[in-house]
């Protein structure tokens, strides 16, 4: 066991336990700045009045709409790409025929 002084003042004259204090202060207030810092405190403040299972379904239901919108722009990209594919293939293909028929010329 530890061979730790209590009592009144205790802090003051023990200079292990004062850096003890200092250090666990310091860990703390970064701990708690980050916090503050990540969290807006309006959302906070929200979420403590609302049920965990409503958070959760929230958190669900803006993971489905990210996915729905990413799904419409990778639906959209493949279309765009298609297009283009077609839009240029269709061009060397116009491109080829025309060199034939002046080569047969």
């Amino acid at each position: 066991m530890l061979n730790m002084k209590t009592g009144e003042h205790y802090f003051q004259k023990d200079k292990h336990l004062r850096e003890l204090e200092r250090e666990t202060f310091e860990q703390g207030n970064m701990l708690f700045r980050t916090f503050t810092e990540e969290n807006d405190p309006n959302t906070l403040m929200e979420n403590r009045m609302k049920n965990p299972e409503d958070i959760v379904r929230e958190k669900l239901k803006e993971k489905e709409n990210k996915d729905t919108i990413d799904a419409h722009f990778e639906e959209r990209s493949m279309r765009l790409n298609k297009r283009l594919v077609e839009k240029y293939t269709k061009d060397d293909k116009k491109k080829e025929k025309e060199q034939k028929e002046e080569d047969f010329e």
